[in-house]
């Protein structure tokens, strides 16, 4: 497994419950994890022989943004890597507000710090 260089629009946490991850050149095995700031880019992840299983915590909008998608394209292609489509993402009720916005608990959080 391949998960390609991106960011998130929020603070967030992977945690490394089972076996193993390369981020980068920096392997990460049970145990460890990984703190990330709002629009910190890391990757691409790479899944060890073993597998992973992998927790991770959003402090808000949990939505991806890509870092470079035809580098990405490229890597893959350059280590014989077959790109798979994301799949389909669909909104919860509970992203949603009594406003209708997604994620209410980050905008309601935002909204208390704004000047």
């Amino acid at each position: 497994m391949v998960i390609e260089r991106h960011g998130h629009k929020s603070d967030h946490v992977v945690c490394v419950l089972e076996g193993g991850i390369t981020i980068g050149d920096q392997r990460c095995t049970e145990g460890m994890h990984i703190t990330l700031e709002e629009g910190a880019v890391f990757g691409p992840i790479i899944g060890g022989p073993e597998g992973a299983l992998l927790y991770e915590i959003m402090m808000g909008d949990p939505r991806a943004v890509p870092d470079d998608k035809e580098a990405h394209k490229k890597f893959c292609a350059e280590r014989g890597i077959e790109l798979l489509p994301n799949p389909p993402r669909r909104a919860r009720h509970w992203s949603r507000d009594a406003r209708g916005g997604l994620f209410g608990c980050c905008a309601h959080r935002r909204a208390a710090t704004r000047p």
